[in-house]
């Protein structure tokens, strides 16, 4: 899907929610997902946040973004490495081009170690929206 099209979901799988943005989920969570809600006001600043599980390892279910309003931006979900910034490597990335949602699941499972981040980040160059992601991650 380029995002020209907008797709509805119906995403009722998921049984908690983190309680802020940035935050590590510390608890053992038997498999079952659990929500990053990253949030930023692009009129401030760039969104640039990050989602974990600590002490364990996991697997990305899917991320997706939401805007309050149409954007010329570009949104990145990367691998943010335990081993350092020089593992960093962008796992998708998306030119907006006046789209305001946009939903990405990996095809294959992609599995992460203990101490690795999935950042989000959206360019700020047109200096207004506020930019939403949600981050669902499932202990491995």
């Amino acid at each position: 899907m380029d995002g020209s099209q907008i797709q509805s979901f119906d995403i009722n799988v998921c049984q908690y929610v983190a309680p802020c943005a940035g935050s590590v989920w510390p608890a053992v969570l038997d498999g079952v997902p659990a929500d990053f809600g990253l949030q930023q006001d692009l009129s401030v600043a760039a969104l640039d946040d990050s989602a974990t599980i600590a002490g364990h390892d996991f697997k990305l279910s899917f991320v997706s973004m939401a805007c309050d309003m149409p954007l010329f931006e570009t949104f990145t979900i990367w691998l943010d490495s335990a081993l350092g910034a020089a593992y960093d490597s962008i796992i998708a990335q998306w030119t907006l081009l006046n789209q305001q949602y946009l939903y990405f699941a990996p095809t294959n499972e992609l599995v992460f170690t203990q101490g690795t981040n999935i950042r989000c980040t959206c360019t700020n160059a047109g200096g207004a929206g506020t930019v939403s992601a949600q981050v669902t991650l499932c202990q491995r």
